[in-house]
């Protein structure tokens, strides 16, 4: 069915709730067809596979077939519960769709009549203006006692008719009865386009989360089912078909290897040396398995690996050291203690580049988190605008509470897991900080610092929050951001530069250079620039 167009009558630029529920529902019954048909497969094939005729199949046939068909019931069950998922996440979906489009309609509906008040009102009252400045005042209303009383009024004056300042009166108090009608008119229907506004609003907002939730629910849906095998599982195959021509090949380098390692010394020979004796290994424990080697000839082939082992232990050793050593030639003072491994740490970079890497990060977050800005940006607005004014007199308790506020608001917006907010009184160089203890998140803000620094702190920790929160999304085997990665190694136990130890490493590692970008982001979208932040 086709959505209505004139959404520009509630100031939008497009359809709130767009999308073809129907469409999607009929998607997701299809995926739950196949879910429920996968788990159907799944449960013969393990009652076909754990029968008495399989079981008792010997022969090299029977083993064939067992070990091709153990996999199966596991991969269907991968199918179904993936599948599963992805038709339960686009069903919920398709429901709050309906939900949402039915709310925009209701809007628009009462947007379209309230801007039809509106511009009738409008009218309305540009003619009550114009009638009332043509109506002349009514200069002869003063004169009203003399003419009821009885007796000469004077000489020479022209008093006007009785009647005829009756009905200027009553002309004048028309026209401003008129006029406040109109005004009231325009009032109460600009009063009802608002309120369409903000209902059209919610059902956008209430679209985008559910689609957030639909996207997450989907990757982890495919993050269940059966992964794509990637290259590396292609070159094993490829090589475990060629693996008898490898292993005859890998026989003839190490004779002509050991020859040369008689003459030629260096890493390059080591490591081919333990290239071929790990293949030979291999191979050697193949045998074994079938009954073609001893246990002896394991044990020789073992030996065989041994040295390139220590050969590649004592290259690793070296290179590590001579990091080491560059890395104190390149310290800012002799004798510097290197606390961090700095040497995985690729965020080591001069002051001046901070500015460039924080632009870079920011039109990243422009660019592919834009509804996640916008909704943070239209959950601070409220706040900052409501406490400028009044931030320096407010009772302590009171802007603790301003603070709980502005945390929870920025913690929905961005979808960061619910962490304890404490406000609390901190060093004139401090702002806040965050921490996560297993599963649970913590948020120390300073109560002591300006409106907007403070809003910015909690922007900021929110933040972290949220990157310890995809973290934890990790560590659970779901889907999480696509730098998570990064900022679960920049949390890591030696990775994360203090700012009392190396302020520089501390502006420019991943984790503070996202959190400052998205500060700097909500900032200029304010008009402000977080002074003292």
């Amino acid at each position: 069915m086709a959505r209505p167009m004139d959404w520009y009558l509630l100031n939008l630029d497009g359809d709130p709730a767009p999308g073809d529920p129907l469409a999607i529902r009929d998607l997701a019954r299809r995926f739950l067809t196949l879910a429920h048909d996968a788990d159907h497969a799944a449960t013969s094939v393990r009652g076909t596979s754990g029968g008495d005729a399989v079981t008792t199949w010997i022969g090299r046939s029977g083993d064939a077939f067992r070990e091709e068909i153990g996999a199966l019931p596991g991969d269907l069950g991968k199918v179904a519960a993936s599948y599963g998922r992805a038709g339960r996440a686009l069903t919920g979906y398709a429901s709050v769709l309906i939900e949402a489009q039915a709310q925009s309609e209701r809007a628009l509906v009462a947007g379209r009549r309230a801007a039809h008040q509106l511009t009738g009102a409008r009218a309305e009252l540009a003619a009550a203006t114009g009638a009332l400045r043509s109506a002349p005042p009514v200069a002869a209303a003063p004169l009203a006692p003399l003419l009821a009383s009885p007796g000469p009024v004077g000489t020479g004056i022209a008093l006007p008719d009785r009647d005829a300042v009756a009905a200027a009166t009553r002309n004048h108090a028309a026209a401003q009865a008129r006029l406040a009608h109109a005004r009231a008119s325009t009032d109460a229907a600009g009063d009802d386009l608002g309120t369409a506004q903000r209902l059209a609003q919610a059902a956008r907002d209430l679209r985008e989360q559910a689609e957030d939730a639909a996207v997450h629910a989907l990757r982890d849906a495919s993050h269940a089912g059966i992964r794509n095998r990637g290259w590396f599982h292609h070159l094993t195959s490829h090589l475990a078909g060629s693996w008898h021509t490898t292993v005859e090949v890998c026989k003839v380098a190490g004779l002509v290897l050991a020859v040369a390692g008689l003459v030629l010394t260096g890493p390059v020979i080591g490591t081919l040396l333990t290239i071929t004796a790990v293949v030979l290994l291999a191979e050697t424990l193949r045998d074994y398995r079938h009954g073609r080697a001893s246990p002896f000839q394991v044990a020789l082939s073992i030996a065989a690996v041994l040295p390139g082992v220590r050969l590649a232990e004592g290259a690793r050793v070296g290179v590590r050291l001579a990091a080491d050593a560059r890395l104190l030639r390149e310290a800012p003072e002799a004798g510097t203690v290197i606390s961090r491994d700095l040497s995985s740490m690729p965020w080591e970079r001069e002051p001046g580049q901070w500015h460039s890497l924080l632009s870079e990060r920011a039109q990243t977050i422009a660019r592919r988190e834009k509804r996640m800005l916008r909704r943070v940006t239209a959950a601070v607005r409220p706040h900052y605008d409501d406490l400028r004014g009044r931030w320096p007199i407010m009772p302590e308790e009171e802007r603790n509470e301003a603070i709980t506020e502005i945390y929870q608001s920025v913690r929905r917006a961005m979808h960061a897991p619910r962490a304890l907010c404490t406000p609390r009184p901190m060093q004139p160089n401090e702002y806040g900080y965050a921490t996560r203890i297993g599963d649970d998140f913590f948020i120390d803000v300073n109560n002591n610092s300006g409106v907007e620094p403070t809003i910015a702190t909690i922007v900021h920790e929110t933040r972290h929050s949220f990157q310890l929160g995809q973290i934890a999304r990790l560590d659970h085997g779901l889907y999480a951001h696509p730098h998570a990665q990064v900022w679960a190694h920049n949390f890591s136990l030696g990775n994360y530069a203090h700012p009392t130890i190396d302020y520089v490493a501390y502006r420019h590692q991943p984790i503070e250079l996202d959190a400052d970008a998205l500060e700097h982001l909500i900032g200029k979208s304010l008009g402000r620039l977080w002074p003292g932040r």
